[in-house]
């Protein structure tokens, strides 16, 4: 899994949209997940009212491969977890949310949106886990630190 890119811009886009970025941007390629173009904010803090998502690729070599039929269907969920930044208390949990929407038959890389349930947690210092696990049970984890003014 890719590092997270927290994003407070993160708009609706097309397929035709990304690739003419892309091309514009000279190979720098956007920041799409499904049907939305996140934009990284590069700031960590954030007020409880702000929209926050964040992006992250994953990369599963089993999607690499054309599905043939007959094969079983191929899962994949990320879990959020919110951590206290100082006791590392486990402040909030999203569960397993299935991203198979995000998953592009054929590439081994998953560009996975999600965003962050700010209003739910109290202003202070967090962690946040972000971990992708396939339907063979391979996962991978990821952090990044935050702060809620």
């Amino acid at each position: 899994i890719s590092g997270a890119a927290f994003s407070k811009e993160f708009t609706k886009t097309s397929e035709a949209d990304a690739s003419m970025d892309a091309l514009l941007l000279e190979g720098r390629a956007p920041l799409v997940a499904g049907a939305y173009q996140f934009t990284p904010t590069g700031v960590s803090q954030f007020k409880a009212a702000d929209r926050v998502a964040v992006y992250a690729e994953v990369y599963d070599p089993m999607y690499s491969a054309e599905p043939k039929e007959g094969d079983p269907k191929m899962a994949l969920v990320m879990q959020m977890r919110f951590l206290d930044a100082k006791t590392l208390e486990v402040k909030q949990d999203t569960g397993a949310v299935a991203v198979d929407n995000f998953v592009h038959p054929g590439s081994p890389v998953v560009p996975v949106g999600l965003r962050l349930p700010l209003e739910t947690l109290k202003p202070g210092s967090y962690r946040m886990e972000l971990k992708a696990m396939d339907s063979k049970g391979n996962f991978a984890v990821r952090t990044a630190d935050f702060e809620i003014l």
